[in-house]
């Protein structure tokens, strides 16, 4: 529960623990404590729990060795109670096929009268200006239409008194289903859920696996691995550091010589005739281009506009340089406004795929700058053959009787190795 122990934990969290108590009625706690016999004895809601921790670790009571147990057994619920809440959230989301409605004849926008309150005593854990989920689609006009980060840069500055992102948040956002994703990750040994913003709701997974070792990078978990791992390196040009006293010291500075360091980065080769396209401005429009370079830069990309662009397949095209890849940035707020994918072809480039957010299409406007601009790029020279390989002499028949004066050793060189 926590390392400092259940005391300094108690009262650290104890504006936590009565913001969440309110979450639930008398009523709504009695009935999802009611279970029936033989049938699973744990409430059926995690606010149950919740407010019995409130009281039993009130600060005017003393916390005994019980008390502790007491906490143990409910606090050792709240995984399975996360996991629960979360798969039954996004189901119910992955089901809405129409505008939210509060209320029969839509009076007022969804509103949830917890939310405040919650954000008050716990804050954010992830920036609200950095939250660029679009809410979701509410039937009353006055329901938020824009990402909670787009209404708090039109607000007005972050730093000023008057800018409140607890006030402006909406449940519409759907940051409080990522705060619980956050949440669950350190269960499965990652500090935060990763994001992916789509439409309606954003892709969160809170599991993923730990990352794999590189390719070609040496493991260090097995001798017979790590020495096949080291000697393919080496004969890559990779100096083994002297003295190492362990088959993970040698790997690791095998894998850190700067040869490996530099064939390894995965940066996506630029021909050189578009190499000066990076940060120019589009012509006809205030956007400016921005190439991608390596996989954490799609990635990034991917996780803003809610494409694919950040998966493997386009990255391997990149690196095998069958694509080059840019995003359009507005100058203003410094967002992605689409993505550009090119590719060569006869006497020059032409637009492979040019997307906006969520795979939406691009203004017509916009697309006839940016395929005016990508036939205007200068083509790139045709590439150069690979140099033959040299053919060997043929070798003669009948033994060194028949040879070429030319093909004998050195007279000099055969007397010094026979005598």
């Amino acid at each position: 529960m926590s390392d400092e122990g259940l005391e300094v934990a108690a009262l650290k969290h104890r504006d936590e623990l009565v913001a969440a108590d309110a979450c639930l009625t008398e009523d709504e706690r009695s009935s999802a404590a009611n279970r029936r016999e033989g049938r699973y004895s744990h409430p059926a809601r995690p606010g149950c729990y919740v407010h019995q921790l409130v009281q039993v670790l009130s600060p005017d009571r003393t916390i005994s060795a019980k008390t502790e147990t007491y906490v143990k057994v409910r606090t050792a619920m709240a995984r399975n109670y996360g996991v629960v809440v979360f798969d039954a959230v996004t189901e119910l989301l992955g089901e809405l096929d129409e505008p939210l409605h509060n209320c029969w004849d839509t009076c007022k926008p969804w509103r949830v009268s917890a939310l405040h309150p919650w954000r008050a005593a716990t804050g954010f854990s992830r920036a609200p200006d950095g939250w660029d989920q679009p809410p979701l689609a509410d039937a009353h006009a006055d329901s938020p239409a824009q990402p909670l980060a787009q209404r708090i840069a039109d607000a007005g500055p972050a730093d000023q008194a008057s800018v409140d992102p607890a006030s402006m948040e909406a449940p519409h956002d759907l940051l409080w289903l990522a705060d619980l994703a956050d949440a669950l990750a350190p269960f499965y040994g990652n500090e935060s859920a990763t994001v992916r913003h789509e439409r309606p709701t954003p892709d969160l997974t809170y599991d993923a696996p730990a990352p794999q070792p590189e390719p070609g990078e040496p493991r260090a978990d097995s001798v017979p691995l790590a020495a096949a791992g080291v000697a393919q390196l080496v004969m890559f040009g990779a100096t083994p550091p002297p003295r190492c006293g362990s088959w993970a010291e040698l790997a690791a500075g095998v894998s850190a010589d700067a040869v490996i360091a530099e064939a390894s980065t995965g940066v996506f080769p630029i021909p050189q005739e578009l190499s000066a396209v990076h940060q120019q401005v589009l012509d006809g429009t205030e956007l400016f281009v921005e190439l991608g370079r390596e996989p954490r830069q799609l990635a990034k990309w991917s996780s803003y506009m809610g494409n694919c662009i950040g998966e493997s397949w386009y990255a391997d095209q990149a690196r095998r340089g069958q694509c080059v890849l840019m995003a359009l940035r507005d100058p203003a707020e410094g967002r992605i406004v689409a993505n550009l994918d090119i590719r060569r072809h006869t006497g020059g480039w032409h637009v492979y795929e040019l997307r906006a957010r969520f795979n939406d299409s691009v203004a017509p406007a916009l697309e006839k700058h940016v395929k005016r601009w990508v036939d205007g790029l200068p083509a790139s020279a045709p590439a150069a053959p690979e140099p033959l390989l040299p053919v060997p002499p043929v070798r003669t028949r009948g033994g060194s009787a028949r040879r070429s004066a030319a093909g004998r050793l050195p007279a000099e060189l055969i007397g010094a190795v026979t005598t």
